[in-house]
């Protein structure tokens, strides 16, 4: 998987972990999960052991951290 920009319309409508996190502006992974640990991440979809984001959910919360 590269590290090149994403755009999140490029993404499929479930979106996997790591290509959320750099979406979001490419966060440090410590970051990302300290966000997600402490609720002040993005809104998750749980799929077995794994994390996964909707497209909206993640244009929310980065419409949210632009008004922050």
């Amino acid at each position: 998987m590269s590290n090149s920009p994403l755009s999140l319309d490029d993404l499929p409508q479930l979106v996997p972990n790591d290509d959320a996190r750099r979406v979001c502006g490419n966060l440090p992974r410590s970051t990302w999960y300290h966000l997600l640990a402490s609720g002040r991440g993005p809104r998750k979809t749980k799929i077995g052991r794994r994390s996964f984001y909707q497209v909206e959910d993640l244009k929310s919360w980065l419409d949210a951290q632009r008004g922050a």
